[in-house]
């Protein structure tokens, strides 16, 4: 921008996109921290006292969050009390953040139905799929500029074929003799004021060339 060269816009951040990066930055952090919860849960169910981890176990996650979080719970005392008070802060913890993310969840669904409605009608894209495109374009996509034209040089080696590989048989002097192609366009900024290749031999072999090996 400093130059006067940079043409690009910044993303404007006043509209339903902004709104749902925002919504979409909670959910994140909360499902970071549901993980962290869960994790810490099983750390201390497996550390616990035997008779509290034997009732608890071979019960699903949901079945176990909600067992832990209607534990009795008084001032801890000991190891054993310590672990069914954490047991029951985690699971009441894991319970409120999952909540907290399914009404993310609805938010976000919200604001892409009412703004981009047609998004959503994709096979395959969900709330999160959406959620990111909209992101990614921002809420004046119409900023992105078009590219800017190839230069000569690069748009004639782009829309040129590559040769055809010669057969394995044949000799390597066609391939090495043949020049090197060059750009013909006298205003490509690349190409001007390099030195033209060297004149090659063709029709002579390597060692006939002067100082050829």
């Amino acid at each position: 921008m400093l130059t006067g060269r940079a043409t690009a816009r910044a993303k404007d951040a006043d509209g339903p996109v902004e709104m749902t990066r925002m919504l979409k930055l909670a959910k994140a952090s909360s499902i970071k921290a549901r993980t962290q919860s869960i994790n810490q849960l099983k750390a201390v169910l497996v550390a616990a006292d035997t008779e509290l981890r034997e009732a608890l176990s071979g019960l699903s996650s949901t079945v176990l969050f909600r067992r832990c979080a209607e534990l009795e719970a008084h001032t801890p005392h000991d190891v054993t009390t310590a672990a069914t008070y954490t047991l029951r802060l985690l699971a009441r913890r894991i319970l409120e953040l999952s909540t907290e993310i399914r009404d993310l969840e609805r938010r976000i669904t919200d604001v892409i139905a009412e703004h981009a409605p047609k998004l959503l009608e994709r096979r395959g894209v969900g709330p999160d799929s959406a959620a990111a495109l909209l992101i990614t374009a921002g809420d004046n996509p119409d900023r992105c500029a078009a590219r800017r034209p190839l230069p000569p040089c690069a748009a004639s080696i782009q829309s040129t074929h590559p040769p055809a590989r010669p057969h394995v048989a044949a000799s390597t002097e066609v391939e090495i003799d043949r020049p090197t192609p060059r750009c013909t366009a006298s205003s490509c900024p690349v190409c001007v004021g390099m030195p033209r290749p060297a004149p090659t031999w063709h029709g002579a072999s390597r060692r006939a060339r002067p100082g050829g090996r």
